[in-house]
């Protein structure tokens, strides 16, 4: 799950996930308080483990996140 706030009240945000290679684009709309909760699965068929980066764009504002799934296992 991938939280934010600090957005404009129902501001329409898009996303760009690049996971391992794998690109998927969206968009979710932030609530009155200007707050964006929304899910992900950055699993890539054929692989174990990766890094996601997830950037969003807002009017104001570009962040941007990275975090790594997959196996815990070495």
């Amino acid at each position: 799950m991938l939280r934010g706030k600090g957005f404009k009240a129902n501001e329409k945000l898009t996303y760009k996930s690049n996971s391992a290679g794998e690109v998927l684009e969206g968009s979710v709309k932030a609530d009155d308080k200007g707050e964006v909760k929304f899910w992900l699965m950055p699993s890539v068929i054929g692989k174990a483990t990766g890094t996601d980066e997830v950037t969003m764009n807002g009017a104001d504002c570009t962040p941007k996140v990275s975090y790594k799934w997959g196996t815990t296992e070495p």
